[in-house]
């Protein structure tokens, strides 16, 4: 199975902002002015958003090519909802609405919706998986973005 590692370090500077890197990848994130932030980059649950909506994406994108579909392109839009039940007690939900653009008909359409729901992501957030802390003394080179 594949490790996906995504190191993050604090900027000191703005203490909620922070530095970026998943592989050769580097960018900000933190929280947006509306939580107090900086606005520097895309928040938590916005970068879990991405996640999820560019892996729904992929597997819409390969199902089409696969099955050589018309397909000329697509939108997603993946939103995260904090709600009350009737007891008050909180929830999340997870909308993602997908546009289907080219020629398809109806049997094709829902295929692709099927093969969305294959995401590897959408498949761990519907497991319960185990998150474990741990202190550790130090983490090779920290990140530390350049300015532009």
């Amino acid at each position: 199975m594949a490790d996906y590692v995504a190191r993050i370090s604090s900027q000191p500077e703005n203490p909620f902002t922070f530095d970026v890197e998943v592989r050769e990848h580097q960018f900000t994130s933190g929280r947006s002015t509306e939580t107090h932030g900086e606005s520097a980059g895309p928040g938590p649950f916005e970068l879990v958003a991405s996640g999820l909506g560019a892996c729904t994406g992929i597997n819409i994108q390969s199902f089409a090519k696969r099955e050589q579909l018309p397909l000329e392109g697509f939108d997603i839009q993946v939103r995260f909802h904090r709600e009350l039940d009737a007891n008050a007690v909180p929830h999340w939900r997870i909308t993602t609405d997908i546009a289907l653009h080219g020629p398809l008909d109806a049997d094709q359409k829902a295929a692709i919706m099927a093969s969305a729901e294959n995401c590897a992501v959408r498949k761990f957030f519907l497991s319960t998986p185990a998150i474990h802390e741990q202190l550790v003394d130090a983490i090779d080179a920290p990140v530390r973005l350049v300015p532009a």
